[in-house]
């Protein structure tokens, strides 16, 4: 008869994929012999527990999807390993997403977001991450080196439009992984150069 636990599983991120509607994570594989698999656990904001939304029957699959409609509150998550005989570890350390918010005002986006919770060691740094209308990819745009939860964005360009911002979190120590933020889009109207002197030609 096994009543002995399995060893706590380490949940290496917790991070939001575009379209803001899904939350990938990551954790450990468990090293115990007789491990079966792991229960996924999220928390949402008006509640005080966190509810098993899925359990994985396979000891060597350590990913899972979550599919949220529309992430528009910060979710956390845990995970529990369980094995053959019914006992389950103690729950992993939490992985709470990032969700950005902000709003436009006169050439100035001013953002602001939460901090990741929490790897162990906590987070080295925040990166923030910014695309102008229809570029394909995300540019680095600021380092924080210290841990900061607001920005403002003034550095527009004359046919810029469109601003979408991301924060990633980069984990100190551990695996120095990291974690990906909601994506926020703002609008400015395009600026308009108008001269006020003429040179004739």
């Amino acid at each position: 008869y096994d009543n002995i636990p399995p060893h706590v599983p380490y949940l290496i991120r917790a991070t939001v994929s575009q379209p803001n509607n899904t939350v990938s994570l990551q954790w450990t594989k468990s090293h115990d012999f007789d491990v079966k698999g792991y229960k996924v656990m999220r928390q949402e904001p008006q509640m005080n527990y966190f509810a098993v939304i899925d359990s994985i029957a396979d000891p060597n699959d350590t990913l899972f999807t979550d599919i949220v409609n529309n992430i528009s509150d910060s979710l956390c998550y845990k995970v529990e390993a369980f094995d053959h005989c019914g006992n389950s570890s103690v729950q992993s350390n939490p992985g709470c997403i990032i969700i950005v918010q902000g709003q436009s005002k006169s050439l100035a986006n001013v953002l602001h977001w939460n901090p990741y919770k929490q790897w162990p060691g906590g987070v080295s740094y925040y990166n923030l991450y910014r695309k102008i209308n229809d570029s394909v990819g995300y540019e680095l745009l600021y380092q924080f080196a210290t841990p900061e939860f607001i920005y403002t964005d003034t550095g527009f360009i004359a046919d810029g439009k469109d601003y979408c911002y991301r924060i990633e979190a980069i984990e100190s120590g551990g695996f120095q992984s990291n974690s990906w933020s909601t994506e926020l889009c703002l609008v400015q109207q395009p600026l308009v150069w108008i001269p006020d002197a003429f040179s004739p030609q």
